[in-house]
């Protein structure tokens, strides 16, 4: 084996668990095996969007100030992190400000992503008028 290999383990009889186990076997001497749980799934990706959508259509506010999709997602990406890892890294801005690390949703578990997107209802039944949410995303794909 002369590159990478990513697998996904599923359950017997798919033959991503031998697969996998034949990879370590050929890999070479100080090549490096990680083994983590499963980033959010594309229809969690697109259900956040959608949901998030929709705090910024009602001109949702946190903290009295109106949002962004990018802004929710920071603001909600760093409460998760704080609550599920118990950790979050801010450093000060090179310019002012702050900026938190390593916050990306791109990164994040399937429970993760969850909860992201739980506070985000929550956080627009406490709107005043409260955010009246859409569901249109069908649960497919990943």
């Amino acid at each position: 084996m002369t590159t990478g290999a990513h697998f996904i383990l599923r359950a017997a009889p798919s033959p991503s668990r031998a697969n996998c186990v034949k990879a370590i076997w050929s890999a070479l001497n100080d090549w490096v095996v990680t083994i983590k749980p499963p980033t959010r799934s594309n229809v969690q990706n697109a259900k956040m969007h959608v949901v998030l959508g929709q705090l910024v259509k009602a001109n949702a506010k946190y903290c009295g100030q109106r949002m962004d999709v990018e802004d929710w997602k920071d603001v909600l990406g760093a409460a998760v992190m704080a609550s599920q890892r118990g950790e979050l890294r801010i450093v000060p801005g090179m310019d002012g400000g702050v900026v938190i690390l390593g916050c990306h949703t791109s990164d994040m578990t399937s429970k993760e992503m969850s909860e992201v997107i739980e506070r985000a209802y929550c956080i627009g039944t406490q709107n005043d008028p409260p955010v009246r949410f859409v569901e249109d995303v069908e649960p497919t794909g990943r």
